[in-house]
């Protein structure tokens, strides 16, 4: 993926390879270009080489977590990072206090593991419009 913008581009940070494959199939038959990072680290590494119009994180990772990489975009010192892109956690645990713990570190919203297309659908209509993106 070149430095172009691809607003249309998702990057999808997962280190369970079967769940970053699910998820990458889901958002490509919607027509979204998708790369994914199998932890926080690797997602900085790919976010200052490319634009994406969102970020679907992992919480819990090897190598660094979905809260210190989030906390890290939000900080607004990485190069060529924009520091406002939405970040959607992703989690396996469905308690109040950890959607908070997430939220506060700069997280736009949280999904709880496994997506569900509606709640698919509902984050493509929230930060992409109505419609999904043209195929080329």
């Amino acid at each position: 993926m070149s430095s172009e913008k691809h607003p249309e581009a998702i990057l999808v940070v997962e280190d369970n390879p079967v769940n970053a494959m699910v998820t990458r199939l889901m958002l490509q038959r919607k027509g979204f270009v998708v790369e994914v990072a199998e932890n926080g680290a690797r997602a900085l590494e790919l976010l200052q080489r490319a634009t994406f119009g969102l970020v679907l994180m992992d919480v819990s990772m090897p190598v660094m977590d979905g809260l210190e990489a989030t906390r890290k975009i939000r900080s607004g010192e990485l190069p060529g990072v924009d520091a406002t892109i939405p970040v959607v956690g992703l989690t396996a645990h469905n308690l109040t206090g950890d959607k908070d713990e997430f939220l506060e570190a700069g997280m736009d919203r949280v999904l709880t593991k496994p997506i569900e297309v509606p709640d698919l659908d509902a984050l493509i209509q929230q930060y992409f419009g109505e419609g999904e993106p043209e195929r080329e």
